[in-house]
């Protein structure tokens, strides 16, 4: 027999999709996420003033600015100085930024951070 028509009939000789199992039960494998598409594009209630408010109450903030880069709360832009950076290493400052909005970024994609250390003039 012809392999091109051998494997025509192989094919047709499938369950057809009804019978196969649903793809909508199916998690993927377990080092992937467990949501579901829906789950993963559910609006955030993270905004930029939240973002603010959350940092300038659990920190010394001198200056800050927070911008929403997706414009759906998805990616923020995040650029702040402040004393409590002064003894602090770059990665520590990130670290320490991340740390005080781990709760409230869980569910944002991104987040890019600038800070700066705030020495007063003298």
């Amino acid at each position: 027999m012809n392999r091109l028509l051998s494997s025509f009939i192989s094919f047709s000789s499938r369950p057809a999709p009804s019978a196969l199992p649903s793809l909508s039960s199916h998690r993927g494998p377990p080092h992937m996420s467990t949501r579901s598409y829906a789950e993963c594009n559910e609006p955030t209630a993270v905004t930029c003033e939240f973002i603010e408010q959350e940092l300038r109450a659990k920190m010394d903030v001198h200056a800050i600015a927070v911008r929403d880069d997706s414009g759906n709360g998805s990616f923020f832009s995040i650029n702040i100085q402040s004393k409590e950076f002064n003894d602090l290493t770059m990665l520590k400052q990130h670290q320490m930024v991340n740390a005080l909005l781990a709760e409230t970024i869980k569910n944002v994609h991104g987040l890019r951070l600038n800070t700066k250390k705030y020495l007063p003039e003298e």
